[in-house]
C-alpha cells in the first residue's frame, strides 16, 4: 500500500533500537535500600553510602535510611560517617543492607579543643 513507508520503516526501527538500548542499559541499574547504624543500634543520619570507584552516592536521612541505584550485582557499597570506620559490602543478589559502623578511636584522638576568653 505504501511501499516508501515500508522501505523506511526497517532502517528507522534499527536506528531507534540502537539509540534506545544504551539509554535503557544506564537506567537498568539495580535499586538498593538500607540503614546505617552505630554499634549501639542508633541510626546515623548524614552518613554517606556510595558505589566504590564512582561518584554515585547518597546521604542517609534522619532515621539512617538510604536508597541508591547501583550499576550491577558486582558493585561494592561503601558506608562512611565522620568519626567512624568505613564499611564495604558487595551487592550480589541482596537489595537491602544494614551497615553497622564502628567508632574510629584513632580519629577521636586527633580532636583538639582550643578556647579563648577572659575571666574577672
Amino acid at each position: 500500500m505504501f511501499p516508501m513507508l515500508n522501505r523506511l520503516f526497517l532502517p528507522l526501527a534499527v536506528v531507534f533500537a540502537l539509540c534506545v538500548t544504551p539509554a535503557l542499559a544506564q537506567n537498568g541499574s539495580l535499586p538498593v535500600t538500607g540503614t546505617v547504624r552505630d554499634q549501639s543500634g542508633a541510626p546515623l543520619p548524614g552518613a554517606t553510602v556510595s558505589v566504590e570507584g564512582t561518584a554515585n552516592g547518597t546521604v542517609t536521612d534522619a532515621a539512617g535510611k538510604f536508597s541508591l541505584k547501583v550499576p550491577g550485582e558486582g558493585a561494592l557499597l561503601v558506608a562512611e560517617s565522620l568519626g567512624y570506620k568505613s564499611v564495604r559490602m558487595k551487592v550480589g543478589t541482596r537489595r537491602s543492607f544494614d551497615f553497622v559502623l564502628e567508632e574510629d578511636t584513632e580519629y577521636l584522638d586527633e580532636v583538639v579543643v582550643i578556647g579563648f576568653g577572659e575571666a574577672k
